[in-house]
């Protein structure tokens, strides 16, 4: 699977694989998109708009190396670029900091980090920390029938033949973590989870759809959904656990296909 990037061939300058297409939807479009979508909770609202808005595609062009690392980003010029003003880039360049992918130096501002292997497990094995915590706590929270419905609908994804033509594969992920987090019973747990949700969207931008991962986690989704049923919280983190972490391994092996097996035998 190659990734699409900009319409530009080759490699980017992490070494990510891209061919040509079409990069993420304009801001403009993408903020239609959520004020349309804004009453349904699905996304973000109000001014965070904008900023969730911005935060994703600088994300997206930060994972397929459209910034090297030490590169100057210049809030002026990015704005330009995004066609948005000055305010949302610079918040969003204080969520980058925090997520760590962009650092503040003296007399330059703000510069892009490094972006390969080792950090994209960082990434998952923070994430892991804080979702297999998240589903062990949520046991005996989440509302019975929320957790019957979307086993259903698990279900269905499971027995697709193509599941990623299925808006409902997507939207059961989405649901999954984000029933857990919001009964986890824990505010700052959650907080800290919707915090990286962005970053995830950003991966899942750059890495596409797949059948074989869409049928995989659908499966893996619908045993943390029993294992939640069963209140049985020592299982839901294990299946956690087991989920994101096979996820970190699918995802270095599209974005480095070249490489990450030969590091991972080092």
């Amino acid at each position: 699977m190659e990734i699409v990037f900009a319409g530009c061939p080759g490699r980017a300058s992490n070494g990510i694989a891209m061919n040509t297409g079409r990069d993420l939807p304009s801001i403009k479009y993408f903020i239609k998109y959520q004020i349309m979508v804004q009453s349904s909770g699905l996304e973000p609202v109000g001014h965070g708009v904008y900023r969730y808005a911005v935060n994703r595609q600088l994300l997206s062009k930060m994972l397929r190396g459209h910034f090297a690392s030490g590169q100057r980003l210049v809030l002026a010029d990015l704005a330009e670029q995004l066609e948005v003003s000055i305010t949302p880039v610079r918040e969003a360049m204080l969520d980058l900091a925090a997520l760590g992918m962009i650092e503040f130096r003296p007399n330059r501002g703000a510069v892009a980090r490094s972006f390969g292997p080792a950090q994209l497990r960082e990434i998952y094995h923070l994430r892991r920390i804080l979702e297999s915590e998240a589903a062990r706590c949520a046991c005996g929270l989440v509302p019975e029938d929320k957790l019957v419905d979307l086993q259903n609908q698990l279900m269905h994804v499971t027995g697709l033949s193509n599941p990623c033509s299925s808006s409902v594969a997507i939207e059961t992920d989405r649901m999954l973590h984000q029933l857990i987090a919001e009964h986890c019973g824990n505010r700052r747990l959650q907080d800290e989870i919707c915090r990286y949700d962005v970053l995830m969207q950003a991966i899942r931008d750059v890495v596409g759809n797949h059948n074989h991962i869409q049928k995989r986690a659908a499966q893996e989704h619908l045993e943390i959904v029993r294992a939640l049923r069963k209140r049985d919280a020592p299982q839901a983190a294990l299946r956690m656990t087991e989920h994101i972490d096979r996820t970190c391994r699918e995802v270095a092996e599209i974005l480095w296909p070249a490489t990450i097996g030969v590091q991972d035998e080092n």
